[in-house]
C-alpha cells in the first residue's frame, strides 16, 4: 500500500543517513555518504528497495518499467513521485490481486491459513 511503501523509503532514508553520520564520524577523510558504512548500507538496501519500488508500481497498475523514468534528471523523478503518492488500484489489476491481511497471512503460510 501507499503507507506501507512511504514508511519503508522513511526507513531507509533514516538509515542512510546514519550511514552517512558514522562514515564522518569513523572516517572523517571521506566524503559525506561515500565511506565504506554508506557503501555497504546502500549494497544491501538496494534489492528491497527495487523491489518495493517496483511493487508500488503495480499496485497502481504500472509496470516496473516505468522506474526507468529516474533517468531523467528532473522531469522523471517528478512523474515518479506523482505515481508514488497516487491512489492505489482496488481489487485485482493485471499484476494481481491487491495485498491485503489474507493474501498476506496465506502467502507467509502463517498458521490458519488455506
Amino acid at each position: 500500500s501507499r503507507s506501507e511503501f512511504w514508511s519503508f523509503m522513511i526507513a531507509n532514508s533514516l538509515f542512510g543517513i546514519v550511514a552517512a553520520f558514522v562514515d564522518a564520524a569513523a572516517f572523517p577523510h571521506s566524503r559525506i555518504g561515500r565511506g565504506p558504512v554508506a557503501l555497504l548500507y546502500t549494497l544491501v538496501a538496494a534489492s528491497p528497495s527495487f523491489a518495493v519500488t517496483v511493487r508500488r508500481l503495480h499496485d497502481i497498475g504500472k509496470s516496473g518499467w516505468w522506474l526507468l523514468l529516474s533517468f531523467l534528471p528532473l522531469v522523471g523523478a517528478f512523474f515518479l513521485f506523482l505515481m508514488f503518492v497516487s491512489d492505489t488500484e482496488i481489487g485485482e489489476n493485471e499484476y494481481g490481486p491487491q495485498p491485503g491481511p489474507l493474501e498476506v497471512a496465506s502467502a507467509s503460510g502463517a498458521p490458519g491459513s488455506p
